[in-house]
């Protein structure tokens, strides 16, 4: 007997067999989608994520001063860059090594203690010097169990300053209450005759903040030839020479 034709049960079966199977695959590719992007972004991530563990000082420190003020020098060294590693300064604090790092690719070329009033522990200052000119002074200090570089809001209390043009002229002294920084920038527009006009900006210190006041005009205009005379900690670029500390 011949099976009677049923299309619509036919279909509906048919239809279901396909879904069924239509979602089985996509669930399938679906899997193997999320398998190989897990296991894309593991390849992918894997060479920009090192193991390696950055290296430390070794040898003799560059320099001791008391960071942490409790009377006995603290041994710091400056660490080069090498592979993923940034170079940076390791600080040996009690039982603490710590690392800041330096931020570019010069190298420190010469290292002093600064001791700011109210401030139990030494700040280190560093000049960082190019090879073709110029300098990029920093400060350094320890703070409740952190060293890491002074800034004022979030930069470098000190810019880069070049030797073989210069267009401005840069010391910084100890005050009662933090230091000031006094700048000798060219005067604009340029004249005949060269001059410069001084500023000062004072900066009080909390930790290993740094808050800049107001910065106004204390001279204007300024001949080349009477600059020496009248500013000269500016001209020399000198850096807080009236509270530099030595190691107790």
């Amino acid at each position: 007997m011949t099976e009677p034709t049923r299309p619509g049960g036919r279909r509906t079966g048919m239809r279901n067999f396909r879904v069924l199977g239509a979602a089985a695959l996509l669930a399938f590719v679906a899997g193997c989608g999320s398998s190989g992007d897990s296991d894309a972004s593991g390849s992918a991530s894997s060479p920009e994520v090192s193991n390696a563990v950055c290296p430390h000082a070794t040898g003799s420190p560059d320099f001791q001063l008391d960071l942490d003020g409790d009377g006995t020098p603290d041994d710091v060294a400056q660490v080069p860059a090498s592979g993923g590693c940034p170079a940076v300064l390791e600080a040996h604090v009690g039982d603490d090594t710590l690392q800041a790092e330096l931020d570019g690719d010069l190298p420190v070329t010469s290292f002093a203690a600064v001791r700011f009033t109210g401030r139990d522990g030494d700040v280190l200052l560093t000049t960082q010097a190019h090879p073709r000119g110029g300098s990029q002074t920093r400060l350094f200090g320890y703070d409740a169990r952190t060293f890491a570089e002074l800034l004022a809001d979030g930069k470098p209390v000190f810019d880069f300053v070049a030797t073989d043009a210069p267009t401005e002229h840069v010391s910084a002294a100890c005050t009662a209450d933090g230091f000031a920084v006094t700048e000798a920038v060219a005067h604009q527009p340029a004249g005949v005759v060269p001059a410069w006009d001084v500023y000062r900006t004072p900066y009080a210190v909390a930790g290993n903040d740094v808050t800049a006041g107001a910065r106004t005009e204390v001279d204007d205009n300024v001949l080349e030839s009477q600059l020496p005379s009248k500013y000269p900690d500016v001209v020399k670029g000198a850096m807080f020479e009236n509270c530099r500390a030595g190691v107790n």
